[in-house]
Formats: C-alpha cells, sequence, structure tokens
C-alpha cells in the first residue's frame, strides 16, 4: 500500500497508489465502468430470459399453479432488476 504526506493529512492515512502507478488496466476497467458494459449485458439476458418464459408460459395447454408461480416469479422480477439498473450508477465526481 502506498502512503502519501501532504500537509493536513495523518501520517498514517492510506489514499491508495499515486497516479503514476497506474497501468493500462486502471484506464480500461475506468472506461468500461464508464460505459456500464456489465450491467447492461445482464438487462439483455433478463429481457431474453423474461421472453423465453412467457413464450413456454403461453404455449402451455392447461398450466399447474406452480407453473404459473414460477412465470410470475421470473417476470415480475423485472421490475426489481429494473429498479437496480436504473437505481446504480457512478460515483465518481466530475471537479
Amino acid at each position: 500500500m502506498w502512503k502519501r504526506k501532504t500537509p493536513g493529512d495523518r501520517p498514517d492515512q492510506i489514499l491508495g497508489p499515486p497516479p503514476e502507478a497506474y497501468s493500462w488496466y486502471n484506464n480500461v476497467s475506468g472506461f468500461l465502468d464508464n460505459l456500464r458494459i456489465v450491467p447492461r449485458l445482464l438487462m439483455l439476458f433478463y429481457m431474453y430470459l423474461v421472453w423465453r418464459v412467457s413464450d413456454w408460459f403461453i404455449m402451455l395447454p392447461d398450466p399447474t399453479a406452480n407453473q404459473a408461480a414460477f412465470a410470475t416469479g421470473i417476470i415480475s422480477a423485472g421490475a426489481l432488476w429494473f429498479g437496480i439498473y436504473v437505481g446504480t450508477g457512478s460515483n465518481r465526481t466530475k471537479n
């Protein structure tokens, strides 16, 4: 761990690596974080899952209560996923 001593800081405070210690993968990870690729891929996967479950449920000739509960659980979880997706974002502040 890196320790920097600046006026007004506690000498034992750990602030992280100095800017010159960053490498290419730090820049790539920051870029991918700004694009939010992982949440977007998860939302696409969930959209596909809901489509397939809905299609499966509609094709059932005589659905049982257990099958209806399964389909309802999968489909209604979309509100949770969407809430998490739009409620999260970059925690960085622009200077």
